[in-house]
């Protein structure tokens, strides 16, 4: 096992119940799990917040959040169900079990899977979890916003938009609710 992580302390923002964001929302710190021979351990650099985060969080979206108690005690004392917020982040592999030989400590990667809980600090994943990038030529928030938004701005612009070949649309934040932050998306 390789590891740079020096802190086994996790800060999640989670839920224990599906309802207005504001209501249902809290910070909750957890131990991180020892790393196994198959499991990585991730640090999160960045997560957005999409509409589909908020959908999740009221209970309305398709694909639900994953509750377990392996999340730890609440300050109250109670062991309850919780569920960690968010579907789409940039993580960091900072430690790689002994049997992965795919990864190394320092890859870029993104989540795989909706449901996932992408806001927090640290996570265990496996590699059937996370997708590896490239990160030469590509900024944080960009890698941040690869698994939703993209897709996001296409359907927007290929479902509200008649796309011709050879032209440009300025995209704007606006428009497309966050999906693609500005820049131009040309049509396929």
């Amino acid at each position: 096992m390789t590891s740079e992580f020096l802190s086994s302390k996790v800060r999640a923002v989670v839920l224990e119940k599906y309802g207005n964001p504001k209501d249902v929302l809290r910070v909750h710190t957890y131990e991180l799990p020892p790393i196994t021979p198959t499991t990585l351990h991730i640090r999160f650099l960045a997560s957005p917040i999409n509409p589909a985060d908020v959908n999740q969080i009221e209970g309305v979206y398709p694909v639900k959040p994953t509750f377990t108690k392996e999340l730890g005690i609440l300050p109250d004392g109670e062991h309850k169900e919780l569920a960690v917020a968010g579907n789409e982040g940039l993580a960091e592999v900072i430690a790689v079990g002994d049997q992965i030989k795919d990864f190394k400590v320092g890859d870029w990667v993104v989540i795989g899977r909706s449901g996932f809980g992408t806001w927090r600090t640290h996570a265990v994943a496996t590699p059937n979890d996370v997708i590896r990038i490239n990160h030469e030529g590509i900024g944080l928030i960009q890698a941040a916003t690869l698994t939703v938004n993209p897709c996001t701005a296409y359907r927007m612009l290929k479902d509200f938009v008649t796309l011709n070949e050879g032209n440009q649309y300025k995209t704007q934040k606006t428009f497309l609710g966050g999906a693609y932050s500005g820049g131009k998306c040309r049509p396929p």
